[in-house]
C-alpha cells in the first residue's frame, strides 16, 4: 500500500510537471517570505500547554533542476500565553514542485526555544534560550504564479527538541515566493 502511494506520487509528479509557457522556467534564486497563525505546544515531563501563535518564516536559496531547489529556511512562532515564548528553526530544506500549484518541502535545522523578547529572563519561567533539534515539514498550494511570483497557502508543522522538553508548532500561512 505505501510503496502503490508513493509510485502514484511520482507518477502525477512526473506528469504534471510540464512547464507552463506564461511562467518563465524556475532555473535561479529564489526567496520567499510568510505569516500565518497557529498553535504551539509545549511538552516538558509531566507538564503541557497549547496556545495559540503568530507564525512566520522566509527562505532563500537556489532551483537546483525546474522543480526542485534547495534553501536555508527559517520557521519561527510566538505562543501567545501570559508569558510569551518564542520558538525558532534554522534549517536546510529541499522544495519539490510535483506540478505547477503545489510544492511539498522538509529538511532538518538547529531549533531555538526562548522567551519572546517582552520579559526579562528572571520573570520568565522558561529561562533563558535553549538550543535544539528539530525539522520543518511543510506543503503549500500556489493559488497565482504570475512570470516570477507565486502566491500560495503553506501548511507547516515544526517539531523541535530541547533535551527532556518537546515543542512544536503547526502553522498555516499565506506566502510570497520569487521564482
Amino acid at each position: 500500500m505505501r510503496a502503490s502511494l508513493v509510485a502514484l506520487a511520482v507518477g502525477v509528479g512526473l506528469l504534471s510537471a510540464r512547464a507552463d509557457a506564461s511562467r518563465p522556467p524556475r532555473t535561479s534564486v529564489t526567496v520567499e517570505i510568510g505569516v500565518g497563525v497557529g498553535a504551539h505546544r509545549h511538552d516538558h515531563r509531566d507538564r503541557s500547554e497549547t496556545a495559540a501563535a503568530l507564525t512566520g518564516g522566509g527562505s532563500v536559496g537556489a532551483f537546483v533542476t525546474p522543480n526542485v531547489a534547495l534553501m536555508y529556511h527559517v520557521a519561527s512562532a510566538i505562543a501567545l500565553r501570559d508569558t510569551a515564548v518564542t520558538t525558532a528553526l534554522h534549517s536546510g530544506v529541499l522544495q519539490w514542485w510535483p506540478s505547477e500549484s503545489f510544492f511539498v518541502s522538509g529538511g532538518p535545522g538547529i531549533a531555538l526555544h526562548s522567551p519572546a523578547g517582552m520579559l526579562p529572563a528572571t520573570d520568565n519561567p522558561y529561562g533563558e534560550t535553549r538550543v535544539g533539534f528539530g525539522a520543518s515539514l511543510r506543503a503549500g498550494w500556489a493559488f497565482s504564479n504570475e512570470g516570477h511570483s507565486s502566491w500560495h497557502l503553506s501548511a507547516e508543522a515544526v517539531p523541535t527538541f530541547f533535551g527532556s522538553t518537546g515543542v512544536a508548532f503547526a502553522a498555516l500561512q499565506s506566502e510570497w515566493q520569487y521564482l
